[in-house]
């Protein structure tokens, strides 16, 4: 019990600070209900119940959008997060989404890899990854959307609880789709 408390207090101070970060470097507009960062060049929206968090001095990640808890009991968000990485070298997709892979099997003590594949999103070839893995606070079902465009390397992470992902699933692929380079 007191672990949960204090989980969520250092979740609540960390909100904070991607929101005021978020609040002086980047704007919510270009296009109505479009979050926009500018450095990072890309634009997504979120829907306009969900709470938006931003670091402006970090790109991982560079925004996250966090649904409303459904019930007092509703322990965990579903997220939408974008995280953008400069790459040192030129690296293609397959390549960055392959080193991705390997990361997320290497970095994770329970990893299970579900589905991967390609999908299109904002005109742009995006390769995909569906899995879950094991956080300290519950295990969670993860589709990431990975991609690169001009040095960079780009990821979508759509998350939720595991046993809440299908539920929320069309949801997180809808904002995930909204998703444009500026």
């Amino acid at each position: 019990m007191l672990m949960k408390r204090i989980m969520r207090i250092v979740l609540a101070c960390i909100c904070l600070v991607f929101l005021f970060g978020g609040l002086l470097s980047c704007s919510k507009s270009d296009q109505p209900g479009y979050y926009v960062n500018k450095a990072a060049k890309f634009a997504i929206k979120f829907p306009d119940d969900w709470g938006i968090y931003a670091d402006p001095m970090n790109w991982v990640p560079a925004v996250e959008g966090e649904s409303p808890l459904e019930t007092p009991n509703d322990e965990f968000s579903e997220y939408v997060a974008v995280d953008v990485e400069e790459l040192s070298t030129k690296i293609d997709m397959e390549d960055y989404f392959n080193q991705y892979r390997t990361t997320l099997a290497e970095e994770n003590t329970y990893f299970e890899q579900q589905e991967t594949g390609e999908v299109e999103i904002g005109g742009k070839k995006w390769m995909y990854i569906l899995y879950d893995k094991e956080m300290p606070e519950a295990y969670w079902r993860i589709l990431a959307y990975v991609t690169v465009n001009k040095g960079n390397g780009y990821v979508i992470n759509c998350a939720a609880e595991n046993r809440q992902f299908e539920r929320h699933q069309e949801t997180m692929i809808e904002i995930a789709h909204t998703f444009r380079f500026r």
